[in-house]
Formats: C-alpha cells, structure tokens, sequence
C-alpha cells in the first residue's frame, strides 16, 4: 500500500471516531435537553441509545467523508489533532444549532457541512505559511 493511500485511511478512520464522538456528544445534550424541558407528567422519550447510534452513525459517516477531503485540500499544513477535532467539534456544535433551529428538516446536516468547513478555513488560514519576505530572522 503507497503512503497516500495508507495517510488517507488513517485520516478517513480519524475522522470518523472524530465525527462519532461528536454525534454521541450532541445526541447527549439533545436527550438531555428533552428531559429538562418536557412538560409535567408522563411523556414518552425514544430510547437514548438508538439516538446515540444513529448520531454516531451519522457523525462517523460525515467524518470519513470529510476528513480526508478537507485533509489532502485545506488542511495540508495542519497539525492532525487540530484538523480532526476542531473540525469535529464545529461539526458537531452545527449540526447541534441546526437541530435546535429546526430538527425536523436538514439543517442538522447543514449546520454541521458549514461550521465544519468554516473550521477548515479558519484552520488553512491560521497555518499558512509565511512568505520568506516577511518572514523574522533566524537566529543562529
């Protein structure tokens, strides 16, 4: 197996543990959330762990797409710790602001494909590197 292939697995695979974590943290809150604010008397919640799965499903799934996708083109410059898990968390903060806005519709989805990209953004710009014109002396 050539280097790209096997760094593309390995970021592939972080992003997805990134993006599952994400997901059950989110998922957490949401059910946590729903317990505080549901009105008095009996009500009847969905079983958290199939909330769990299904956000960590999900968070996996966008993690193994986008991982290597925002690695090999706006990322290539950036430590791995910080591409995967800031990414990560902005993903996961997204898709739980699009859930409060409205969960019934894709804006989890979205929230999560924006903040993400932001937070790739932000990331490229911060570790771009600077121009040898500019750059301060090297002390020997």
């Amino acid at each position: 197996m050539n280097r790209v292939l096997r760094v593309t697995t390995i970021v592939a695979l972080l992003g997805a543990v990134g993006g599952a974590l994400g997901g059950i943290v989110i998922a957490s809150i949401v059910q946590v959330h729903a317990v505080v604010t549901a009105p008095p008397g009996p009500t009847v919640q969905p079983p958290f762990l199939a909330i769990a799965m299904f956000a960590a499903a999900f968070g996996a799934t966008f993690g193994l797409v986008l991982g290597p996708l925002y690695s090999w083109s706006l990322l290539r410059r950036v430590p791995l710790w910080r591409a995967i898990g800031e990414t990560a968390l902005a993903a996961a903060i997204g898709a739980g602001g699009g859930f409060v806005l409205s969960a019934a519709t894709s804006a989890p989805f979205a929230g999560a494909l924006v903040l993400s990209a932001a937070a790739a953004l932000r990331l490229r710009v911060a570790h771009r590197p600077v121009p040898a014109s500019i750059a301060p002396p090297v002390a020997s």
